[in-house]
């Protein structure tokens, strides 16, 4: 079992994200393991849940892990309900029949809230859980909520750009967001190391693919645990506590999507290409796949 302890476990994660960059950037998608929706009302026992905050790009992941993304894909608005869905995930001796819940990611939800219970509680807990973060570039759906922001960057001095938005939302609500998440996957995952497994998405990375160096820096625990971003050091910690050997942290990018907060603060895909976008979705579903071998 690895040990999260010593440096080449990190430094695995660290190499993983940097392979699925290279191959990104050299449009290279080796796509060994498929996945499909399925419709059966008793297919599979096994779970899997897609959790992060509100607008963190969820639901489109698992749209595009069952091949939900093509050209005739709308852009979903915000999910206050819990989605939930069937995969079966197969190919180079992966094997997977799965319940798959994407949860709502409004934190006083009273639908996320039973389904985290239903979930991670009363002795049950999902096999993986797909973790979605996005370098601060969470849609804020509500004009009063990005109007709080603004005032809030004013507050503390922080400039009115496109990056103080983003910087503030990843070190506040995201960062809440996953610490709360730890909790409950540290409870229900407590002695079950050997089948679970996590993964890290870090999603919308055509957004900010000029940054992608920093933002691996920022998720992934380096080598220093000083230098370690609040998010890397909450990662750390959960990872120490769970002694996970299956778990990633890995830049995925789904649809191309241009991101808008209000005004001129907004973001696009740049040179970020479809071929880009199908290297990383393959290298997710691989990395399911490999966890998930027979």
């Amino acid at each position: 079992m690895a040990n999260p302890v010593e440096d080449d476990y990190w430094g695995n994660v660290r190499d993983a994200w940097s392979q699925a960059v290279a191959d990104a950037n050299g449009g290279f998608a080796n796509r060994s393991v498929t996945a499909r929706q399925e419709h059966l009302p008793r297919f599979g026992t096994e779970r899997i849940a897609v959790t992060g905050m509100r607008g963190a790009g969820k639901s489109v992941i698992y749209k595009a892990l069952v091949g939900q993304t093509g050209e005739h894909y709308t852009k979903t608005r915000e999910s206050k309900r819990v989605e939930r869905g069937r995969i079966k995930i197969a190919g180079a001796g992966a094997r997977l029949r799965a319940k798959v819940s994407v949860l709502p990611g409004q934190r006083n939800s009273k639908p996320r809230q039973r389904e985290l219970e239903r979930l991670f509680r009363h002795g049950n807990y999902p096999l993986g859980v797909i973790h979605v973060a996005n370098w601060g570039f969470e849609e804020v759906w509500d004009p009063d909520g990005r109007s709080q922001i603004l005032k809030t960057l004013d507050r503390l001095g922080k400039p009115r750009n496109l990056s103080g938005v983003c910087e503030h939302l990843r070190t506040t609500q995201e960062l809440e967001d996953f610490i709360r998440t730890s909790r409950f996957l540290k409870e229900a995952w407590a002695g079950m190391t050997d089948e679970i497994w996590l993964i890290i998405a870090v999603a919308k990375c055509d957004l900010y693919w000029d940054q992608i160096d920093d933002v691996g820096k920022y998720y992934i625990p380096g080598v220093d645990p000083d230098n370690d971003s609040p998010f890397a050091a909450a990662l750390r910690l959960l990872i120490e506590q769970l002694d996970l050997p299956k778990f990633a942290v890995l830049p995925v990018s789904c649809v191309s999507d241009p991101f808008e907060f209000v005004g001129r603060l907004r973001a696009g895909s740049g040179k970020f290409n479809d071929e880009w976008r199908t290297a990383l979705t393959s290298n997710l579903l691989n990395t399911i796949g490999g966890f998930n071998e027979q």
